[in-house]
C-alpha cells in the first residue's frame, strides 16, 4: 500500500529543481556583448590570511557586480580570482568571461603558533573604548583581525566627585529634598531618608551643616 505522505515531499523536490533550473538558465542567458562594465568593491584595510590559504580566501572580502547596457546590475560569484599572496600590497585579478579587473589589496600573512593543529597567533585590532562616566561603566573592545575573536574589558563607573556642591566630572549638583541630620559628637552627617527628592540619579551632598556626610541610614 502506497503512502500519500510522500506527495508533499515530491512536490517540494520538484519545486526546488525548477528553481535551480531557472537560475541555471538565467546564468546561461547572459550575453557578454550586453555587459557594459564589471566593478569591484573590496575591503581596503589590511586583510589577514593564513599561510596555507590561496586567493580564493579573498572572496569573502570582495564583491563583484556586472553592469549591463540596459541599466541593470547583477552581483556574481562565478568569477575567477588570481594573484600572488604576500605581506604588503598585492595585485589581485578578477576575471569574468574575459573581462579582467586588477586591484591592489594590502595582505597580511598570519603567523602560526607552531602547534600541530596550526592555530594562528591572534592579531588584535586597536582597542575601541567607550569611556566610563559617573554612573555608567566603560567598556573597551578589540577583535582578532584573522578570526574575529572578541576581547573586552570593563572600567567601573567613576561615581560623582563633588566640589563646591557640584560634580567635577558631569557638573551635576547635589540632590535636593533629601532629609539629613548630624551628630555633634562624631562630627559627621548622614542621609536619614529620601524625603521629597524625586531624582532617579541621587547625588548625596558632601557636607551638611558644616559636617561631612559619611553615612546613609539603614532605612533611608
Amino acid at each position: 500500500m502506497k503512502s500519500h505522505n510522500s506527495t508533499p515531499l515530491r512536490l517540494l523536490i520538484i519545486a526546488i529543481v525548477a528553481v535551480l533550473c531557472i537560475f541555471a538558465l538565467s546564468s546561461c542567458d547572459i550575453n557578454i556583448d550586453d555587459i557594459k562594465d564589471v566593478r569591484l568593491t573590496y575591503d581596503e584595510a589590511g586583510i589577514f590570511v593564513r599561510p596555507d590559504e590561496t586567493c580564493e580566501a579573498l572572496r569573502r572580502h570582495i564583491n563583484v557586480s556586472v553592469y549591463f547596457k540596459d541599466g541593470t546590475r547583477l552581483e556574481i560569484t562565478d568569477y575567477t580570482i588570481s594573484g600572488e599572496l604576500k605581506n604588503g600590497l598585492c595585485d589581485i585579478t578578477v576575471d569574468y568571461h574575459g573581462i579582467s579587473r586588477t586591484i591592489k589589496m594590502y595582505i597580511n600573512i598570519a603567523e602560526m603558533d607552531g602547534s600541530e593543529d596550526g592555530v594562528h597567533v591572534h592579531n588584535m585590532s586597536r582597542w575601541s573604548t567607550d569611556t566610563a562616566t559617573c554612573l555608567v561603566n566603560g567598556r573597551s573592545t578589540r577583535k582578532c583581525l584573522i578570526c574575529g575573536l572578541n576581547e573586552s574589558r570593563v572600567t567601573v563607573s567613576l561615581g560623582h566627585k563633588l566640589e563646591n556642591g557640584k560634580c567635577e566630572r558631569c557638573s551635576k549638583g547635589a540632590s535636593e529634598g533629601l532629609v539629613l541630620d548630624y551628630n555633634e559628637k562624631t562630627k559627621e552627617a548622614r542621609v536619614v531618608r529620601i524625603g521629597d527628592c524625586t531624582d532617579t540619579d541621587i547625588v548625596i551632598p558632601a557636607e551638611y551643616e558644616g559636617y561631612p556626610v559619611t553615612k546613609i541610614a539603614e532605612r533611608a
